[in-house]
């Protein structure tokens, strides 16, 4: 049995109790034992409120929320049925009060004395019980609010331990990218690098070309100077490979083409 089923189960008892009693009192036919009925009723009665706290405090803790549900339906019922014993309880103090005013007339002044010596005895006697019920009531109220703070504590609890979970998984997921970044920079720096090779032998071969084409232009207009002032051409040069400046006409675009073979 659950504490929850437990609980309600004590109410509906305590319940059914309090009704009896008042029952009880109302059929009586003496003051006395009218008055003893309604006093344990009351009693009852305050224990019956204690019970129903514990019911309240019971029903949060239900995990299933159809099952919650149906307990907070039965609790509300149990509520309505305490509202009216408690109101059927006052009826009935009201009348029993209404009842020792027209009361006590009859009898001898001794007699009236001693029972009024009794019930003054009696009343104090409930007026103790009445208190240390009260202490009673109040104490285990504090413990049901003492126990209301501790779930609400560990509610928070795992609320913040849920929180903390996802903040390292965020920063796990944040280092996992760094890595990536990291790797992705290095391979961008090697790109990069390749990159500026490339750049380099390109510019490396244009400048090769242009020397070609510039030696090419000079050996050519030094010929022409030679040839019209009628002075022998020195020679030139030897040339490696396709590089060489041909004799007689001009062969300037074969010469590129030789120097762009061997440039490239």
């Amino acid at each position: 049995m659950t504490d929850v089923q437990y609980w309600d189960d004590q109410l509906s008892a305590e319940i059914d109790e309090i009704s009896n009693l008042l029952n009880r009192a109302a059929s009586s036919t003496s003051d006395v034992d009218k008055r003893s009925k309604l006093e344990e009723a009351e009693k009852k009665l305050r224990s019956a409120q204690g019970t129903k706290r514990s019911f309240k405090v019971e029903c949060r803790l239900v995990a299933d929320p159809s099952e919650r549900k149906q307990f907070e339906t039965r609790l509300g019922r149990h509520e309505d049925t305490l509202g009216e014993l408690q109101s059927d309880l006052n009826a009935l103090k009201n009348e029993a009060k209404r009842g020792m005013l027209f009361d006590g007339a009859a009898g001898d002044g001794d007699e009236l004395n001693a029972e009024a010596s009794g019930d003054a005895l009696i009343n104090q006697m409930h007026g103790i019980q009445d208190r240390t019920q009260d202490s009673l009531d109040r104490t285990k109220q504090m413990v049901l609010e003492s126990k209301e703070v501790g779930m609400e504590t560990l509610e928070e609890l795992k609320a913040q331990r849920e929180q903390m979970a996802r903040t390292e998984a965020d920063v796990l997921e944040i280092d996992d990218n760094l890595k990536r970044s990291e790797k992705l920079l290095k391979t961008f720096g090697r790109r990069m690098a390749t990159d500026k090779f490339i750049m380099s032998c390109a510019v490396l071969n244009v400048c090769l070309m242009v020397g070609v084409i510039v030696y090419s232009i000079v050996m050519k207009n030094q010929e022409k100077d030679a040839a019209k002032e009628g002075k022998p051409v020195n020679e030139e040069p030897k040339i490696p490979g396709p590089v060489r400046t041909l004799k007689g006409k001009d062969h300037t675009a074969d010469f590129i083409a030789n120097a762009l073979d061997f440039v490239l």
